[in-house]
């Protein structure tokens, strides 16, 4: 599972007028803008064509509108920040002013660990409809970022030649890299037709960058630096039911049970394993020929799974790690059957060698 670190992550501030660089980055104090962050704040369950309210720390509520749940079937919702009265004077800007944008935030894919427990947002209903064709939605491949005053989203190296206050009229995509989504990491071209469609980041962001573009839009309005410091809870906003221990020889193990923001996941548990450097397991997985990776576990715990006639488990390897994803039926046999080997290393010995002749590589 992913949780609220950026996909494809990347600076996306691009150039930003001068007296807004002038701030030292030693001189700052970790903090958030409006983000507020708290354990009674219940998890939601993303849904599609919802309406979110975020409470803020000055008091007021900032409405979010999500308009689609796994988008581009990925880690991420779909969200935007419309342009209401409201919000204006929530962001303390002048609500009686035409603003000649229909999106605060245009339309941008949000990590939907911004809707665990503890999180900022707040249901708040469905939405009337959604105002834009969600079949008709492109995407940059390239670069992209924010720009508050033009209320769209532009590839980098135009954001960095584009003077900052450019009348937000219609921008000359000719040149730009548009691609169209098809499934999982495969795109195609965009046609001439769909060049024209509603541009969407490729990129999947944490809620930080959200609490980010709201200041800085509420700061060009005002005249004010823009700044660039991407915010930080002022408390670790992760409220989710999970434990972590480790054994004496080495191996982290974390059990994480899914709240309403993993969707039709929720109630599930999610298992992650992660062998330390140079720990008496890291030393003794190598005497046998493997190193103690994700794929190692990876391996064990699909021959769990083939001896005990157990289907559907979800796992994620990577070289340092693994996530499981199951029932709470599987997970919690799998996690003691996994503790047990670790524990006593003959029995690890007798699992890999048994596994081996079963046909599953650890690697």
């Amino acid at each position: 599972m992913i949780n609220n670190a950026v996909v494809k992550r990347f600076s996306t501030l691009g150039a930003l007028p001068l007296e807004s660089v002038s701030i030292r980055r030693e001189e700052q104090t970790p903090m958030t803008y409006f983000m507020t962050f708290s354990e009674s704040m219940k998890a939601i369950r993303p849904t599609d064509g919802f309406r979110l309210r975020m409470p803020t720390k000055q008091g007021t509520d900032i409405e979010v509108h999500l308009y689609q749940t796994k988008f581009r079937d990925g880690p991420s919702c779909l969200v935007t920040v419309p342009t209401t009265p409201a919000n204006l004077t929530a962001l303390g800007l002048d609500a009686d002013l035409e603003y000649p944008h229909s999106w605060i935030i245009p339309p941008f894919g949000m990590l939907s660990g911004a809707f665990k427990k503890g999180g900022p947002f707040i249901r708040d209903g469905k939405l009337d409809s959604i105002p834009i064709d969600l079949n008709k939605v492109a995407i940059f491949d390239e670069h992209e970022v924010y720009r508050p005053d033009l209320g769209c989203f532009v590839p980098e190296h135009l954001s960095n030649t584009l003077p900052w206050g450019t009348t937000p009229t219609p921008l000359d995509r000719s040149d730009w890299k548009i691609k169209m989504w098809v499934t999982t990491v495969v795109t195609r071209p965009a046609t001439e037709e769909e060049r024209n469609y509603l541009l969407v980041p490729w990129t999947d962001f944490s809620m930080g960058f959200l609490d980010l573009w709201l200041e800085q839009y509420r700061c060009w309005h005002k005249g004010l630096p823009i700044p660039t410091e991407l915010s930080d809870p002022e408390e670790d906003p992760d409220y989710s039911d999970s434990t972590t221990q480790e054994t004496p020889t080495g191996l982290t193990v974390a059990t994480t049970v899914l709240d309403e923001s993993a969707g039709d996941d929720a109630g599930k548990h999610q298992l992650t394993l992660e062998c330390a450097v140079g720990s008496t397991l890291d030393e003794h997985v190598k005497t046998i020929g493997y190193e103690a990776n994700g794929y190692f576990f990876e391996a064990l715990a699909t021959y769990w799974a083939k001896q005990n006639n157990v289907a559907g488990l979800w796992m994620d390897p990577t070289a340092d790690r693994i996530t499981i994803l199951g029932a709470p039926g599987q997970i919690t046999p799998l996690k003691s059957h996994i503790l047990r080997l670790t524990r006593h290393l003959p029995r690890l010995d007798e699992a890999v060698t048994q596994a081996a002749e079963a046909g599953i590589e650890f690697d």
